[in-house]
């Protein structure tokens, strides 16, 4: 499967990382989900809509610190798209509250159409493609190294 196969519609990275997806050719939606840890540039990517979501409750500054993107979902009115930020914002009891953001339109936020492809490339890798935080040990070429040392 190629990138260009699927149309990613949202994904929540927490303890489980899942993704919703639809796939043209066979006309269906998908949901997948994995438990490994993922890939630093997956964190990266979904951490990157941190001002997306506190700048939609109207925080802006080092308050911003207090949010926590964990995933997205993708919507469409009369063909017009618009991205919704779901996350986590620790309370100044240090209590961490469910939010999500409003509707942010994909068109005319600058900076969320190269967000959102950078994040779709990264679920991509992670589902598709095997990129996870720690490689595949392989312990058999390592006692083939010791033998012949």
């Amino acid at each position: 499967m190629k990138f260009t196969d699927i149309q990613i519609l949202g994904c929540k990275v927490a303890k489980k990382v899942s993704m919703n997806y639809y796939h043209p050719k066979e006309g269906l939606n998908y949901n997948v989900e994995d438990g490994e840890y993922p890939h630093p540039d997956l964190v990266e990517a979904i951490a990157a809509f941190k001002p997306n979501l506190a700048e939609s409750h109207y925080i802006i500054g080092e308050e911003q610190d207090y949010f926590r993107p964990q995933g997205f979902q993708i919507h469409e009115d009369k063909e017009v798209f618009s991205v919704v930020v779901v996350g986590k914002m620790t309370t100044l009891e240090g209590e961490d509250v469910s939010i999500k953001s409003g509707k942010i339109l994909i068109d005319e936020e600058k900076d969320v159409p190269e967000k959102l492809a950078t994040l779709r490339k990264e679920l991509f890798g992670y589902f598709f493609e095997g990129k996870s935080a720690q490689a595949t040990i392989p312990f058999k070429d390592e006692e083939k190294k010791e033998e012949k040392e």
